[in-house]
């Protein structure tokens, strides 16, 4: 009975020593995937040529690499086998095929967080974001529009963090088209993962472009047209209270004198309902943002429900946290906005 059960235990065979050695030196660096397994499924993908969907098994193999592109030391071995060019080359070869886009791209995004194939791979070659938007520009599928977008903010997020604006290729995402698309999703999506993603990217794309463009607020960034169209999709997210807080940044980012000219009242509307819903809930970010659009909203013309909204924050801000500094400063900034507007617009019978 013995000998049976030491046959079964790992421990005690002769050679587990150098069954062990044989996996160790067949897993990728510290992980227990499998070199050949990965190396094998790349080759597979690269045998697909002018296909509109993936064979079932490797739609597995592929959902599973996606997986386990978490782990930087597969990403590293993925550019060791030259995996990455295979990816771009298949995207090129297979326009069509939506499934293997969603996957590549979500896959290159989990890469791209590598810091140092960011530097090597994707920030010197903008062959990776020319594709992606390729892809953005003539895809119908929301899974993929989902995650050229997770790929693109990831891509965009990095580049900053390792301080390399100009080798972003910014002036793809400057491109008319570009631009109408993007104008176009906000407009006409109701998915909330989708426009979560996308505000995500778009946050990123103004911070590098108005670090590297002088010019930025003077693109199609900042006309009429993207400003309601950034409206719009904030109305789509205001139940969610993480994604609508960040379409208000944005918002507050694209609001200008010229833009809200002929839209002010508008955008005054959809803020006093944003600010009615959240109430005892804003944050200091949100009202200050609230309070720049409202500056300049109503140095265009009044709006008396925002007016009254904004002397109830100003209200709660000096009650409730006098000893918060961040929000005694911006307390005082909320009164000084009100005592402009009422300067501005006095009521009737004043003198």
């Amino acid at each position: 009975m013995d000998e049976i059960v030491d046959v079964h235990n790992l421990d005690s065979s002769p050679d587990s020593a150098d069954l062990e050695e044989q996996i160790l030196s067949e897993a990728i660096g510290t992980t227990l995937y499998s070199k050949h397994w990965v190396l094998s499924s790349v080759l597979e993908l690269s045998q697909v040529k002018n296909s509109s969907d993936l064979a079932d098994d490797l739609d597995a193999k592929m959902a599973s690499l996606v997986d386990m592109s978490v782990e930087p030391d597969v990403c590293r071995f993925l550019q060791q086998i030259g995996a990455f060019q295979i990816f771009l080359s298949h995207l090129v070869t297979n326009p069509q095929c939506s499934r293997s886009q969603e996957l590549i791209m979500c896959l290159l995004a989990n890469s791209v967080h590598v810091s140092d194939l960011s530097c090597c791979v994707f920030i010197q070659d903008t062959s990776y974001v020319l594709v992606a938007q390729n892809i953005l520009l003539r895809s119908s599928s929301v899974d993929v529009i989902k995650s050229v977008f997770v790929f693109l903010n990831a891509f965009l997020g990095q580049a900053i963090a390792l301080d390399e604006p100009e080798l972003m290729g910014l002036d793809l995402f400057l491109a008319e088209e570009f631009v109408q698309v993007v104008s176009y999703l906000l407009n006409a999506s109701v998915n909330v993962q989708l426009l979560h993603e996308l505000v995500k990217f778009l946050l990123h794309f103004f911070e590098a472009a108005f670090e590297t463009r002088e010019d930025f607020m003077e693109s199609r960034y900042f006309s009429s047209e993207f400003l309601l169209s950034v409206r719009e999709a904030f109305q789509q997210v205001l139940s969610d209270a993480k994604v609508s807080f960040l379409f208000l940044e944005l918002l507050g980012q694209v609001s200008k004198e010229s833009n809200l000219a002929n839209n002010g009242q508008l955008i005054l509307d959809t803020l006093t309902d944003y600010a009615k819903a959240g109430d005892e809930s804003l944050e200091v970010g949100a009202i200050g943002t609230i309070g720049k659009i409202c500056s300049i909203a109503w140095s265009i013309g009044p709006h008396e429900a925002s007016f009254t909204f904004m002397k109830q924050i100003s209200l709660r801000l000096k009650d409730t946290h006098p000893n918060n500094a961040n929000e005694e400063a911006l307390g005082c900034i909320v009164s000084q906005i009100l005592n402009d507007y009422e300067k501005r617009y006095p009521p009737q019978g004043s003198s």
